[in-house]
């Protein structure tokens, strides 16, 4: 089972990487993942129930995670934080979170993943750097700071798609292998 997840992880950075390529994308395009994840045989309700213990397996809190939960149209959003730190003194004030949402929406068979709005925000107070783009530094910056936005894509970015790649396959591991939100008698 732990070869068939890595193999799946390996596929989904593969994935994000393919799709996120830098010279496909314009300058200033804001990083995103958007994808339908095909789940054979596993009707509407089962995966929206399923991805629903995802977020509460996965997100430190899932009430605070969770904005908009509609049952009747099998869709849920979410908005949560990936940690980074830096460790270079020059840089050490870039540490902080990227903010992102998690949007994912159920049908039968499948259902759809899009995750937007990927945002750096510092602990450090004026050294919050704002969206994280494709391909480099945000083109709306000029001077000095253009080196410190830089400094924050080029360690965001794979940390991102990473995350993403990791947030693909759990997801689809979760749809895939739970029959019920109830496995079996107990």
């Amino acid at each position: 089972m732990k070869f068939f997840f890595k193999v799946v992880l390996l596929l989904c950075t593969f994935f994000c990487y393919s799709t996120l390529s830098a010279k496909d994308k314009l300058p200033g395009t804001p990083l995103e993942c958007d994808t339908v994840i095909q789940c054979p045989g596993v009707d509407a309700e089962q995966i929206y129930n399923n991805l629903r213990v995802w977020f509460a397996d996965n997100m430190r809190s899932s009430n605070d995670v969770i904005q908009l939960d509609d049952s009747a149209n099998k869709h849920i959003i979410g908005k949560t934080n990936i940690p980074l730190n830096v460790n270079n003194m020059t840089w050490r004030c870039l540490t902080g979170v990227i903010r992102f949402t998690i949007d994912v929406a159920a049908r039968d068979g499948r259902f759809r993943l899009k995750m937007s709005d990927f945002s750096h925000e510092s602990f450090t107070n004026g050294w919050t750097e704002g969206i994280v783009y494709v391909n480099g530094p945000n083109p709306n910056i000029k001077g000095l700071r253009k080196k410190q936005n830089s400094e924050m894509q080029k360690r965001a970015i794979p940390l991102c798609i990473d995350n993403m790649a990791m947030i693909i396959a759990t997801m689809q591991d979760v749809v895939a292998n739970k029959t019920s939100v109830s496995d079996g008698d107990w």
